[in-house]
């Protein structure tokens, strides 16, 4: 397993992944925190740590 931390951004962004990660950690309530997911969108300032288990591809997009 591998973590990884995102620590702000300064926009919007939608983040899609190959595989499954599991959400441990937000800054904002607004989405919640400890799930798996594919996707996820982050807004301004907030930060994300999420878990990994396998080989992911990371795709971003500010659509």
């Amino acid at each position: 397993q591998v973590k990884y931390k995102i620590l702000s951004l300064p926009k919007y962004q939608h983040l899609e992944f190959s595989e499954p990660v599991y959400i441990e950690k937000r800054k904002d309530i607004l989405g919640g925190y400890g799930y798996w997911t594919k996707e996820t969108i982050l807004y301004p300032g907030e930060s994300l740590s999420f878990i990994t288990s396998a080989k992911n591809n990371l795709r971003k997009r500010d659509d």
